[in-house]
């Protein structure tokens, strides 16, 4: 009996509201970490990327309820990046279903259209967790809605880019593969490396490594010509925002340990 009423209680509906209070009560629901994104070609810390520990299993209103709030804490930590003077962008994943499904979809949007121009302008949508049965035309509706709404748009995909069909040429400023989700080893996914940014390059969009944790991997993405990297390599997750906007070379990830 105890089983059933806790079961119950985990998928009655969250109430989402887009007042000052429900704001603030969504953007304390959940626990956010920093993972710094190191630009490339320009060899700096070009700005972070916001990740949520969410609940296993949740329902797809809980999950959206994290998706609202994640994008509370991305805009606040902006305000805070901002007022120290700093023009980092804030990478910020979405869950398909959250932008796909009503009334989730709406109140997404509706945030995003309150955050000021000022945050919102370095703002980057990533949509994440694509189902295999998203088709093209809906993957192209989403990012065209975000567009408007948002600095740019990624796409999440996995490391044998098997979503970026869906993906229109142009329309997205990234394709992302986080190395941290692929159940596959390290070799296997080095020798994919170069097939990623050969069909990333092939949709006119960069291409970025997330979770990259090993010198090994680091080299091979810079190698194959990623254009961003994030992920212990370059610098370990943070829980606030300690770490400046400042130059990286290759050789000071190189001499750092892992």
């Amino acid at each position: 009996m105890m089983n059933t009423v806790t079961s119950t209680q985990a998928q009655r509906p969250v109430r989402i509201t887009l007042d000052n209070a429900g704001l603030e009560a969504l953007s304390k629901n959940i626990v956010v970490s920093f993972r710094p994104i190191w630009n490339v070609e320009k060899k700096y810390l070009c700005g972070y990327i916001v990740r949520a520990t969410r609940r296993q299993n949740a329902t797809s209103d809980q999950e959206a309820s994290d998706d609202l709030g994640l994008l509370v804490k991305a805009a606040q930590s902006l305000e805070y990046l901002q007022a120290r003077g700093e023009k980092s962008v804030v990478v910020v994943p979405v869950s398909y279903d959250t932008l796909n499904a009503y009334p989730f979809r709406g109140h997404y949007l509706s945030l995003l259209r309150r955050i000021p121009e000022a945050q919102r302008s370095f703002i980057v949508l990533q949509l994440d967790n694509i189902p295999s049965y998203a088709s093209k035309q809906r993957l192209q509706l989403l990012q065209n809605d975000m567009r408007g709404l948002c600095r740019a748009v990624a796409l999440a995909s996995d490391i044998r880019g098997t979503n970026l069909d869906g993906a229109a040429r142009g329309a997205l400023h990234a394709c992302v593969v986080n190395f941290t989700t692929e159940d596959l080893d390290e070799n296997a996914i080095i020798g994919l490396i170069n097939r990623f940014a050969d069909k990333v390059g092939g949709i006119n969009c960069a291409a970025m490594a997330d979770g990259v944790s090993t010198r090994a991997a680091l080299c091979a993405v810079i190698a194959a010509g990623f254009s961003y990297i994030s992920g212990a390599a370059v610098l370990a997750d943070q829980s606030d925002l300690s770490v400046s906007r400042r130059s990286l070379s290759m050789e000071d990830m190189l001499g750092r340990p892992v």
